[in-house]
């Protein structure tokens, strides 16, 4: 892991099992960034709520009933949004940036 995934919020080691887990699980996949961001390239299968207004979603997205590996570009936001989720009881795994979720899933 590096320096900066470590301080902007990408996963731990010990997390990378668990979000290896969860996606054989069938977790849906996050990603919070912007809708542009979204548009310019995006994990297959990914489900795109911006972090900014993700709050509003929450009854929506408890009702899939299912846990969430959630990412953005760095870290950071999908950081805040695990919080979120986690709060109104939800699962949810940070797995960090988008390139942290694609060498994962690779």
């Amino acid at each position: 892991m590096s320096f900066f995934s470590n301080l902007f919020g990408g996963p731990q080691t010990a997390a990378v099992e668990e979000i290896k887990e969860q996606l054989a699980a069938g977790a849906l996949i996050l990603d919070v960034r912007t809708e542009g961001e979204f548009a310019q390239g995006k994990i297959a299968n990914a489900i795109n709520v911006p972090v900014q207004v993700l709050s509003q979603y929450t009854a929506e997205l408890k009702k899939q009933n299912k846990p969430f590996v959630v990412y953005c570009r760095s870290g950071a936001r999908a950081a805040t949004a695990t919080s979120i989720l986690n709060s109104a009881g939800m699962k949810a795994v940070n797995a960090g940036g988008i390139a942290d979720l694609q060498a994962m899933m690779s």
